[in-house]
C-alpha cells in the first residue's frame, strides 16, 4: 500500500463512522456544465377520474403531494448535468476520500470487497450513480447511460454492484466493460451529476437505444406486451393477477416474465411495442431501449407506494405514461381489470407527443 493512499485509509476508518461527510464537490479543481437548466412542459400521465384518490401512501423518498404533482403535467425545471474534476482522490470500499471530504457511492454495509489491495490510477470517470449500486433497474437506465458520458473523460470507473441475471448480458449489448473496482489511488477522479431527466440524458439514452434496435428484429410490432414481475423481486402481490393476465391474453396481449423469460426474447419482443404494462419495479426498465416514441407504459401501482419515477424518463424519451392504482386486498392488492382496459384504449388514442424544451 503506498504512502498516499495509507494516509487516506486511517482518515477513511474515521469518515466510515460518520454519516455526514464534507460534499467531495468543494474540492473539485474544475466544475463543467454538460448540459444547462432546462425548461420543458411535460405532458400529464395517463389515467382515469377517481384513480389519484386511491393512492394511500408513497415510498419513503417522495411525497405525495410530489407524485400528484409528477403525473399532472405543466411546466418543469430540470436539473443541468455537472461534471467535476478531482485531484489525488482515494476509492475505499464504496467511499471516495480527499482530505477530509469524502463521498459515498454505496454503504459499506452493501458492499462485499473481493479486491483487498488499492490499485493506482492515472485517471477515472466514475460511471455509477448511488441507486444503480443497489437496485438493477437504476443501474439499467442512470447508471448505463453515464457510462456513455464516463468515458468521454477518462476510463470508466465501476463500483461493485450485485451479480444481476441480466446486467452481464447487458454490459455486452451496449459494450460497456463494469468490471469493479473497490479500492483504488486516482489521480484525476470525474464524477457527475447526471440524474435530471433533460436533452443530455436522452442523448445518451438514444445512443444505447441504437445498440439494441441494431441487435434485434421486432418480433410483434405494433403489439401489446404484459411483462410480469419475476418471483425473486420484493414482493407487490397482485392477487387478482391470473384474472388480469386470462382477460389481456383473450385480447391478444402477449404474457411474459420478466426473470424466467430470456432476455433476448423480452428485448424483441417490446421492440417496438405499442403499449406495455407491468407492476411498478425494476422490470420497467426493459422498455427504456426498445418502446417506440410513439408506445406507452402502463404501471399497475400498489396503493401503498404510488410511486412515478417511470414518468420522468417517459417523459425525457418521449413516450406516453400512465398508470392503475389497485384496490388493497389481504396479501397485496387487487386491479380493477375493467380500468385497465380503458386505460390501455385512452393511451392508444392519445398522441405522444415530445416536451418543449426552452434553455
Amino acid at each position: 500500500m503506498s504512502i498516499r493512499f495509507h494516509a487516506a485509509w486511517n482518515y477513511f476508518r474515521v469518515l466510515s463512522k460518520l454519516r455526514e461527510c464534507v460534499a467531495l464537490e468543494n474540492a473539485a479543481v474544475r466544475r463543467e456544465v454538460l448540459c444547462p437548466e432546462e425548461e420543458i412542459e411535460a405532458e400529464p400521465a395517463i389515467f382515469l377520474n377517481g384513480q389519484l384518490e386511491k393512492a394511500l401512501d408513497v415510498p419513503i423518498y417522495t411525497t405525495m403531494d410530489y407524485e400528484h404533482w409528477r403525473v399532472k403535467g405543466g411546466r418543469r425545471v430540470l436539473d443541468p448535468t455537472v461534471a467535476y474534476e478531482i485531484r489525488n482522490v482515494a476509492l475505499m470500499d464504496g467511499l471516495f476520500v480527499k482530505g477530509h471530504r469524502a463521498k459515498w457511492i454505496v454503504a459499506r454495509d452493501n458492499l462485499t470487497v473481493e479486491q483487498p489491495d488499492p490499485i493506482e490510477m492515472d485517471a477515472a470517470a466514475l460511471a455509477n450513480v448511488w441507486t444503480g449500486v443497489r437496485f438493477f433497474g437504476h443501474w439499467l437506465r442512470e447508471s448505463c447511460s453515464t457510462y456513455v458520458m464516463a468515458r468521454d473523460f477518462a476510463k470508466p470507473l465501476c463500483i461493485r454492484t450485485p451479480n444481476w441475471t441480466d446486467k452481464a448480458t447487458y454490459a455486452d449489448f451496449f459494450d460497456q466493460d463494469w468490471t469493479s473496482t473497490d479500492r483504488a489511488f486516482i489521480d484525476r477522479l470525474f464524477f457527475f451529476d447526471d440524474l435530471s431527466q433533460n436533452s443530455l440524458k436522452r442523448q445518451h439514452y438514444e445512443a444505447l437505444r441504437e445498440k439494441i434496435r441494431n441487435r434485434f428484429t421486432p418480433e410483434k410490432p405494433g403489439g401489446i406486451v404484459y411483462l410480469k414481475r419475476g418471483p425473486s423481486a420484493e414482493a407487490r402481490i397482485v392477487e387478482n393477477e391470473d384474472v388480469v393476465i386470462n382477460e389481456l391474453a383473450k385480447r391478444g396481449v402477449e404474457i411474459m416474465e420478466a426473470e424466467t423469460t430470456p432476455l433476448e426474447k423480452i428485448l424483441s419482443h417490446l421492440l417496438e411495442a405499442r403499449v406495455v404494462i407491468t407492476i411498478e419495479g425494476s422490470q420497467q426498465e426493459h422498455a427504456v431501449f426498445t418502446l417506440p416514441l410513439s408506445s406507452a407504459l402502463i404501471t399497475l401501482q400498489p396503493p401503498y407506494r404510488f410511486n412515478n419515477l417511470s414518468k420522468d424518463w417517459t417523459q425525457c424519451i418521449g413516450m406516453k405514461y400512465g398508470f392503475v392504482i389497485g384496490d388493497p386486498s389481504e396479501n397485496g392488492f387487487s386491479i380493477n381489470i375493467d380500468e385497465l382496459l380503458q386505460t390501455i384504449d385512452l393511451a392508444i388514442a392519445r398522441e405522444s407527443h415530445q416536451p418543449t424544451r426552452t434553455v
